[in-house]
């Protein structure tokens, strides 16, 4: 998990940093108005991202130590595989795995319903700044503040706006997974 976020994640999270402050500054020279119109959408964002960080480290410090205590029982059981035949405690043995493989199924799950609610709102908020935007901007052009160019020029923004939102809630995942890694560690 480190070694996925420290070897491809870190330069592409950098990467969207940078790309998403470029596109801040280029929306804030056209037109200072449209621009807060579309960073409104931000603190939820930023709220969103901040709960969603919070609940995934738990999750994710679960399903670490599940996979950890599934991981040690299978080395023990394996090694000590010929005590196991001696004794006779092979159904033991399996109950067991089953009930630890289960836990860990359990706290993975967990863990994939909770993606699943975080990347759709995240999708379902840049449609709402588009939204914003337009309706915003639509009133805009009928007063003859802007002109339709310059709404267009916003919404091509936005679009580059939210890509590199979008891949780095693809990469919050692996990074809660590596954080909950390293906590191993």
């Amino acid at each position: 998990a480190l070694d996925e976020v420290l070897s491809a994640g870190l330069l592409q999270l950098f990467q969207d940093i940078l790309t998403l402050v470029g596109i801040i500054v280029m929306m804030l020279l056209l037109d200072l108005r449209m621009a807060l119109v579309c960073f409104s959408i931000l603190p939820f964002v930023l709220l969103y991202m901040m709960v969603f960080k919070n609940k995934t480290r738990k999750i994710y410090r679960e399903v670490r130590r599940k996979l950890a205590i599934l991981n040690a029982r299978l080395s023990e059981d394996i090694s000590g595989f010929r005590i196991i035949q001696l004794f006779n405690q092979y159904a033991n043995k399996v109950k067991s795995f089953k009930v630890d493989n289960h836990d860990y199924f359990e706290s993975g799950y967990a863990q994939i319903k909770l993606f699943a609610l975080f990347r759709p709102m995240i999708f379902s908020m840049r449609y709402i700044v588009v939204a914003l935007v337009i309706w915003y901007g639509g009133g805009q052009i009928l007063q003859g503040v802007i002109t339709l160019g310059l709404l267009l020029a916003f919404t091509r923004y936005l679009d580059r706006f939210f890509d590199p939102i979008n891949s780095i809630s693809e990469k919050f995942n692996v990074l809660q997974g590596a954080l909950a890694g390293a906590e191993r560690i």
